[in-house]
Parts: C-alpha cells; sequence; structure tokens
C-alpha cells in the first residue's frame, strides 16, 4: 500500500496478502443437465463450490452439502455429501422422479447461504407398469371379439404416460 499527502514525503507498507475469507455461499460451478428423465441419473451430475462474500473460492473440507428437488419431485441418490480439500463438492449419481414438466434442485449448508439449479426439464421415464386407459367390455358370448376392447398405456415408475412402440404386451 502506498501512503501519501500533499507536500509530504510517501511511504509504502509492506507487502500485504489479500486472502479469500470465511465460506458464506454455495455456488453451483456445474449445472445439472437441463433435461432428464424421471428415475434416470442425470446426465451431467452437479458441482457445487464453497465461496466467500467475495465470490472467491473457499478450500475447506468437511462441510456438508445437501440436494432437495422442487416441490413434487422425489431425490434419488446420495443426497448429502461433504466438501473435499478445495471446497468442492461433487454429486454422483443423482436422478429424481415426479410428474413430467419443470423442477429445479436447491443444495444447501448450514449458515450458508444456498445454491438453485437452473430449470430442469423432466420427461418420462423407462417404462415400469402397464395400465389400462379403456376398460374391456363386461360381458359377450363365447367366440364373440369383445364390443368395447382394451387400451393399453405404458407408464414410467411416477406414473407419466410413455409413447413407446414395440413393447409387447400379452393379455
Amino acid at each position: 500500500l502506498a501512503f501519501s499527502a500533499a507536500g509530504l514525503t510517501g511511504i509504502v507498507s509492506n507487502t500485504v496478502q489479500v486472502v479469500a475469507g470465511g465460506a458464506t455461499a454455495l455456488a453451483i460451478v456445474t449445472q445439472p443437465a437441463a433435461t432428464a428423465r424421471s428415475g434416470v441419473a442425470l446426465a451431467t451430475q452437479p458441482g457445487i463450490q464453497l465461496r466467500d462474500a467475495s465470490g472467491s473460492n473457499i478450500a475447506q473440507p468437511g462441510v456438508p452439502v445437501t440436494v432437495s428437488v422442487s416441490a413434487g419431485g422425489t431425490l434419488h441418490g446420495i443426497t448429502t455429501i461433504t466438501t473435499n480439500a478445495s471446497g468442492a463438492a461433487n454429486f454422483g449419481g443423482l436422478s429424481f422422479s415426479g410428474v413430467v414438466g419443470n423442477y429445479t434442485l436447491t443444495f444447501t449448508s448450514p449458515s450458508l447461504t444456498q445454491a438453485t439449479s437452473g430449470t430442469i426439464a423432466l420427461s418420462a421415464g423407462l417404462p415400469a407398469a402397464v395400465t389400462i386407459t379403456t376398460q374391456p367390455s363386461g360381458s359377450t358370448p363365447n367366440g364373440i371379439a369383445l364390443a368395447q376392447q382394451p387400451v393399453i398405456q405404458l407408464r414410467d415408475d411416477a406414473g407419466n404416460a410413455l409413447s413407446q412402440a414395440g413393447v409387447t404386451v400379452a393379455a
């Protein structure tokens, strides 16, 4: 630092090293994938970094970071991990299920400002069940086709309807 005043000889201080302050917030450094399938692992897993009030990275291990999904979704996988020596928390194997729609992930840690992901558009997942959308006729004479034929729908683990050709359904 340099100090001066009009008409006086200036002086320079010893070297001052500026260091990051304590952790005050969580920051998303790797956004989760913007699209996902219900019950299927996110293609891009989220990464979190501890930051100070100036936005500098904080290297502090052992800080717990918990992830949650917005209302209506159910999160699967390890939802709380601790930061490594660099102050990073890298999630792996996260997925969530729910009704087709838009969701966000929120990352929290005690006494730190939370971070919320961008919108994740959730689509139907993998086939998990068949349902009857149109019931067959209640009775019919022997050897005669049902007047009301059944209609079957594939659904994922969250009950979302799937549009998938080539699945054999036996009656």
